[in-house]
């Protein structure tokens, strides 16, 4: 870009070596489409990088496609970090992907847990080196992972607005959320299953449940599931959350709470919690409600939850058992949320 121009770069769709780069533009793109986050880290004048993206015929790799960016002069270890912060990731699900040996040097140096895929030194090999390494197969794509772009660059919007606010309840009362918490049916259940499969930092059990094991738990009477679905003054956050319910004669067992990391700390679990215990209340009789936390190394961040809503520890070991008088708890449903 630097030397060339954005009208000078081979990038064609019918000649080589121009046509290299184009055919694995397209393999990032299917990949975009199966959910995976594409962020760009590149050491670039930023302006520039916007003319390809935005107005390179050749390009397919458009700017609705970028999750989050980098396009400084800084160290790429240092802006790969920044983005994971940024779209609240954990390190260890990020590939990266360069062909500065000196660059991918350094982000195996500082962080082993980042996978590093260094291009080939031959042009017309590019294409194939992303779906060839298998990192990113998928059994099934659902609606939701071809708007997850979408849904992290609205990100930068609320980041925004929250620079504008002193405190956090007026940042979150600001942002004007909507809640709408569901019984799963039976088109919900791929979704359902990915987030159980995905979702590691607010996942108070970690129970891995297979579309397979949640269409069994819809035929039976003894358990309720619950979807999140939300949205803001900046569009929607789409399915985020699910919580099931077990019933245990007198009592009911959370089985499993977990929300989508794009979410947390905007009291949307709250809501999904409260929204769907209510509504297990009208289902069931029961005076007492259990729940469990079984620590990981990624869900420190849920770690004091049940106390917060107002649970006492009644065990400890691998897990944590909670149990609260459904009377006694102390979490109701976020006023600043509109239940829709």
């Amino acid at each position: 870009m630097g030397e060339a121009g954005p009208e000078g770069i081979g990038l064609d769709s019918y000649y080589y070596p121009g046509i290299a780069y184009y055919r694995f533009q397209a393999e990032v793109v299917g990949i975009a489409e199966k959910g995976v986050l594409v962020c760009l880290c590149s050491k670039n004048d930023e302006a520039a990088v916007w003319q390809v993206l935005d107005g390179h015929p050749h390009c397919l790799l458009r700017r609705n496609r970028i999750a989050g960016y980098r396009v400084n002069w800084a160290d790429k270890a240092t802006n790969l970090k920044e983005l994971a912060l940024e779209l609240n990731l954990s390190l260890d699900s990020m590939v990266f992907v360069d062909d500065d040996p000196a660059e991918c040097a350094l982000i195996r140096s500082q962080f082993p847990e980042v996978v590093v895929i260094q291009v080939p030194g031959k042009i017309y090999q590019y294409p194939g080196i992303l779906n060839g390494s298998g990192l990113f197969d998928r059994l099934s794509v659902s609606e939701e992972d071809k708007e997850r772009a979408q849904y992290y660059q609205a990100e930068s919007s609320r980041r925004e607005l929250q620079k504008r606010h002193v405190d956090a309840e007026g940042f979150l009362r600001d942002l004007r959320m909507k809640a709408v918490v569901r019984s799963v049916e039976a088109g919900d259940i791929p979704r359902a299953s990915q987030l159980c499969q995905r979702t590691n930092q607010f996942n108070l059990t970690s129970k891995r449940y297979t579309e397979s094991d949640l269409a069994n738990f819809m035929d039976r009477p003894d358990v309720r599931m619950f979807m999140l679905q939300s949205e803001d003054r900046f569009g929607p956050s789409g399915n985020t959350g699910l919580i099931i319910f077990k019933r245990d004669g007198d009592a009911v067992e959370v089985d499993s709470f977990l929300m989508s990391c794009r979410v947390i700390g905007r009291l949307l679990d709250r809501a999904l919690f409260c929204e769907g215990l209510r509504r297990v209340r009208e289902a069931w009789s029961f005076s007492r409600i259990r729940a469990s936390f079984v620590p990981t190394q990624r869900n420190g961040i849920v770690s004091g939850l049940w106390k917060d809503y107002g649970f006492e520890k009644v065990a400890g070991g691998d897990g944590e058992t909670y149990g609260c008088q459904v009377t006694e708890m102390k979490v109701s449903f976020p006023e600043i949320i509109e239940l829709a």
